[in-house]
C-alpha cells in the first residue's frame, strides 16, 4: 500500500476533508439513479464526486450529545444559549474573531448556514492572514455546498485558495481537493479547468509510486482518469485520449461500474453505436471473469444491463421510424 506523507500545513486535515470514510457518505449505488441512455446520466458521475459531502451533515465541530431525536434537541438548546452569550461579547467588541468563530460554529450545528458563512467570512476580513485560514476556507466551502446555502462560485473561490496554501505548502495534496475543484468546474462548466484538476491530482498519485490494485490509491486514481476521460470524449472530441483514460481507470478500479457506465455513456454522447457495443461485449467479458459475488456487485452489474435494455428499445424505435418513414 501507498502512504502518503502527512507534512501538510495546519488546517488542511480539517474535518471537512477528514471523514472521507463517513457512513453518512452514499455508496456508488445509492447516488446513482436508473441508468438511462440520456447524456444527462454523465454530469451525475462527474458530480458524484462532491455530491455526498452535500447529502450529509458530518462536519459537525460540535457535539453536545447523542445522535438521538432527545440529543439533538438539546444540542439545538445549547447552540442557541452559547449564540444569545455570544452576542453579547459581540456588543462590545464587533471585531472579536474567537466569538465569531465559535458562534460560527454554533450556527452550523443549527444548519444555519448563512449564518455561519458570514461570521466566518468576517473573521478573515478582520485576520486575512490567520495560521489556520486553511482550515477555514474548507469551512466555508462546506457552507457553501450546503443546499440551503447552495453557491457553486463562492464555494470554488474559497476551495482554489485553499488549494494554492495547501499546495505551496504540502509535500502531497490530498485527493480531495482534486475530486472537489474537478466536480466544482465541471458543474461550472469549465472543463479545461476540470480536466486540469484532474491531470494534477492524477500526476500526485501517481508520483507516490507504483499503484497497487484494489488499493483507495488506484480507486482514486481511476475516478479521475475516467472522468477526465469521459470530458476529452464528450467535450473536446478526443476519442483515442479518452479511451485511453477509461481503460486505464477499468483496470485500476475495484468496482468496474462507475467507469463502464462513463464509457457507455461516453459514446452513446457521440452517438458511436459500434462503441456503445463494441463495449457491452467488453462488459460480458468482465462479468465472467467476475469473482465476487456480493449484492453491490451483482447490482451494478444488473444496472449496466438494464441500460443495454433501454439502449435496445431505444434502438428498435429508431429503426422502425425510420422504416415508417421510408
Amino acid at each position: 500500500m501507498i502512504k502518503l506523507s502527512t507534512r501538510l500545513p495546519k488546517g488542511f486535515l480539517s474535518t471537512t476533508f477528514k471523514k472521507t470514510s463517513n457512513p453518512h457518505h452514499r455508496s456508488l449505488i445509492s447516488t446513482l439513479r436508473k441508468f438511462t441512455s440520456s447524456p444527462t446520466n454523465e454530469r451525475k458521475f462527474h458530480n458524484n464526486l462532491i455530491s455526498p459531502l452535500r447529502s450529509s451533515n458530518n462536519n459537525k465541530l460540535h457535539n453536545f450529545g447523542d445522535a438521538d431525536e432527545n440529543g439533538a434537541e438539546n444540542d439545538k438548546v445549547r447552540n442557541k444559549k452559547r449564540i444569545g452569550e455570544l452576542n453579547d461579547l459581540l456588543e462590545f467588541n464587533p471585531n472579536f474573531t474567537d466569538a465569531l468563530i465559535e458562534r460560527s460554529k454554533c450556527y452550523e450545528g443549527l444548519s444555519e448556514w448563512k449564518l455561519a458563512s458570514a461570521d466566518l467570512e468576517k473573521v478573515l476580513e478582520i485576520e486575512p492572514n490567520r495560521d489556520d485560514i486553511v482550515s477555514h476556507l474548507e469551512q466555508l466551502y462546506w457552507f457553501y455546498i450546503q443546499k440551503e446555502n447552495y453557491n457553486v462560485k463562492l464555494a470554488n473561490n474559497y476551495l482554489e485558495r485553499a488549494f494554492e496554501i495547501v499546495s505551496n505548502n504540502a509535500v502531497q495534496v490530498p485527493f480531495s481537493y482534486y475530486r472537489s475543484l474537478y466536480s466544482i468546474c465541471y458543474e461550472l462548466e469549465q472543463f479545461e479547468k476540470a480536466i486540469s484538476y484532474a491531470t494534477k491530482g492524477i500526476k500526485s498519485i501517481e508520483s507516490t509510486g507504483p499503484i497497487e490494485i484494489g488499493s483507495k490509491e488506484a480507486d482514486d486514481l481511476a475516478a479521475l482518469l475516467c472522468r477526465r476521460g469521459s470530458v476529452l470524449i464528450t467535450k473536446f472530441k478526443m476519442i483515442e485520449r479518452g479511451r485511453q483514460d477509461l481503460e486505464r481507470a477499468l483496470s485500476l478500479a475495484s468496482s468496474k461500474y462507475e467507469p463502464l457506465v462513463l464509457m457507455l455513456d461516453s459514446f452513446k454522447y457521440l452517438k458511436n453505436h459500434d462503441l456503445v457495443m463494441e463495449t457491452y461485449n467488453l462488459v460480458k467479458e468482465l462479468e465472467k471473469k467476475e469473482t465476487r459475488t456480493d449484492e453491490k456487485t451483482l447490482l451494478e452489474y444488473q444496472r449496466v444491463w438494464l441500460g443495454f435494455r433501454v439502449d435496445l428499445f431505444g434502438l428498435f424505435k429508431r429503426l422502425l421510424s425510420e422504416d415508417s418513414y421510408h
